[in-house]
């Protein structure tokens, strides 16, 4: 009776220790960190499109947490979450946080969405908006190949683009910028 007593408390925790909001699935394209694209003086947006064929499946849950890797920590950072726009912008924005006061250099870093975005099957951008002051590597990225949405840029004087395209095909990597779904 005493080793079965240990057991049925195990149970006992593991039963009602679950949350309604458990992680369900992450939304990725990158692998580890590997480094991060130089930028000059520039204010620029690094994201990573889901389109509506990788979020229809979880219709019905919530994007609750991002995840993002700052290899330097630029003067301001924020998480912009769009809507579906066209295939090679965003649209609407449904979320954003300054989060450049919280942020660790040559680490991940977390933002819990204050309010979750509903999934509801469109097209999903997470972006992370940095302003530096000199030559600076932020946003991490992978070592690459750069997978199709992996990778997209606003640069402050050009439209949205894959960095492939604005580097000449000289850098291919995919943002270290994930997302978190939940129930």
């Amino acid at each position: 009776m005493k080793s079965l007593l240990p057991f049925l408390l195990l149970c006992f925790l593991f039963t009602f220790s679950c949350s309604d909001d458990e992680v369900v699935a992450d939304l990725k394209y990158d692998a580890s960190n590997f480094s991060a694209p130089v930028f000059d003086d520039v204010v620029f947006e690094a994201g990573v499109r889901f389109p509506a064929n990788l979020t229809t499946a979880f219709v019905g849950s919530q994007l609750t947490d991002v995840e993002f890797y700052i290899l330097d920590r630029p003067t301001s950072c924020e998480l912009k979450i769009y809507d579906e726009g066209t295939p090679g912008s965003p649209g609407l924005v449904l979320y954003q946080a300054e989060v450049g006061g919280n942020l660790s250099s040559a680490s991940w870093n977390s933002h819990k969405l204050s309010t979750p975005v509903d999934i509801e099957g469109r097209d999903l951008w997470i972006c992370l908006k940095t302003e530096h002051v000199g030559s600076v590597m932020s946003v991490g990225c992978d070592a690459g190949p750069a997978v199709a949405n992996g990778d997209w840029l606003k640069h402050d004087v050009t439209d949205w683009q894959t960095l492939r395209t604005f580097s000449n095909d000289n850098v291919n990597i995919n943002w270290n910028i994930r997302g978190f779904v939940s129930n």
